[in-house]
């Protein structure tokens, strides 16, 4: 029987100092573990993971200031 699906956690990856997670069985570096960077990368990866498939991605808005 599958396991049922999780949240993906972040995680401290020891040798590099890097954030990181895993989804669907990839790897996915998110940045300097617990900067602000990385926590936004993280959340962008969750919201991607709660969609249901073949569904777009949301917009990416880390670069709106420079309007």
């Amino acid at each position: 029987m599958p396991r049922k699906s999780s949240v993906p956690s972040y995680r401290l990856h020891k040798a590099s100092g890097q954030a990181r997670t895993i989804v669907k069985g990839r790897h996915i570096y998110l940045g300097k573990y617990g900067s602000p960077e990385s926590r936004q990368q993280y959340a962008r990866i969750l919201a991607e993971a709660a969609l249901p498939a073949g569904a777009p991605a949301p917009p990416d808005h880390s670069d709106s200031h420079s309007l």
